[in-house]
């Protein structure tokens, strides 16, 4: 249990980072686990809970699978996946991403499973409706069309969607913290 914990509960920068069946209470960050960096080696076993969410701003080199038995996933900066690697959003994940992340894919997505009862959720981080208020403004913020931008799916690279809902993406791709 990580209860009354400063920042983040977790904080992985490279290594190989397992959790699974953690409680996390009394958080004074939204992020219960933050993971970054490019030499992240990241296995969630899921049964996580509490308050708090888990950040993702990692390239993912291998499979990686994020399960939906527990605390909702924030694509915040960028999350990519590298050609030989398979990221695997399992039903019941909320994955919310952020106005100008950026979600890669040069690997392989699969995302929910055709025969499961619960979806896979890929939303807007001001989406209260699933997984909570996860960027912790209470209802200052509603979520709309164009919220956060695209999965781009690169050349190479393969999609599997099943059982999956999308909401609020679409952005435009122009830039603006650059003006391009």
């Amino acid at each position: 249990t990580f209860d009354g914990v400063l920042y983040n509960g977790i904080f992985a920068n490279g290594g190989t980072l397992e959790i699974e069946a953690n409680t996390f209470t009394n958080l004074s960050s939204l992020y219960a686990i933050q993971v970054g960096g490019n030499s992240v080696h990241f296995i969630n076993h899921g049964g996580n809970t509490g308050n708090g969410s888990i950040s993702l701003e990692f390239t993912v080199n291998d499979d990686t699978a994020l399960p939906g038995d527990g605390l909702t996933y924030v694509i915040q900066r960028y999350l990519e996946v590298s050609p030989d690697a398979t990221l695997r959003i399992l039903p019941g994940a909320v994955v919310k991403i952020a106005p100008d992340a950026q979600f890669i894919v040069n690997g392989t997505l699969v995302t929910g499973i055709a025969s499961s009862t619960e979806s896979a959720v890929i939303t807007s981080l001001k989406d209260d409706s699933v997984g909570g208020d996860t960027n912790g403004d209470g209802s200052a913020s509603s979520p709309q069309a164009g919220d956060w931008r695209s999965i781009v799916f690169n050349s190479g690279s393969t999609g599997n969607f099943a059982h999956t809902r999308i909401t609020y993406g679409g952005a435009s791709p122009y830039n603006y913290w650059t003006g391009s």
